[in-house]
């Protein structure tokens, strides 16, 4: 059990893929995550073309730390360029959604996504889930959370 964090970049923006996949790895290594994997999405039958590589970093809640070490490797993705963070989800026995982007959410089954949202604003937040979330936050205070999606 613990927390999946599912980052995405185009594989055409980036000149060395190899070592993008690595800088990201090691990243996630430094703050012990428990594992992690690649997918590879591509679709060319729409409009804007997408080849992205996807990487699934797996951080066990059995480590003490584990939600700071998650919150603070979300903080620096979100510095790095050309980086998409597509969601974070607790993979106990069902999937519990925490954070979906608006790509995601495009994405996925319209009932799927309306659930999500109907569920985001009824939904109270545990406090190993508002730490993770504030890593959104733009100053680092607090937690963001918006209704809206």
């Amino acid at each position: 059990m613990g927390y999946n964090i599912e980052i995405s970049f185009n594989i055409l923006k980036h000149n060395n893929v190899t070592e993008m996949k690595k800088q990201i790895a090691d990243f996630a290594l430094d703050h012990n995550c428990s594992y992690y994997y690649y997918l590879h999405e591509y679709e060319d039958r729409i409009k804007f073309p997408r080849n992205h590589c996807i990487m699934v970093i797996h951080f066990d809640d059995e480590e003490e730390s584990c939600v700071f070490n998650c919150a603070i490797f979300l903080r620096q993705v979100r510095k790095m360029k050309d980086l998409f963070i597509e969601c974070i989800y607790d993979d106990e026995i069902v999937c519990h959604l925490i954070y979906a982007s608006h790509y995601y959410l495009k994405n996925v089954e319209k009932d799927k996504a309306i659930k999500y949202s109907k569920f985001k604003k009824e939904r109270s937040y545990s406090e190993e889930e508002r730490i993770i979330l504030s890593s959104f936050d733009k100053n680092g205070s607090g937690v963001v959370v918006s209704s809206v999606v």
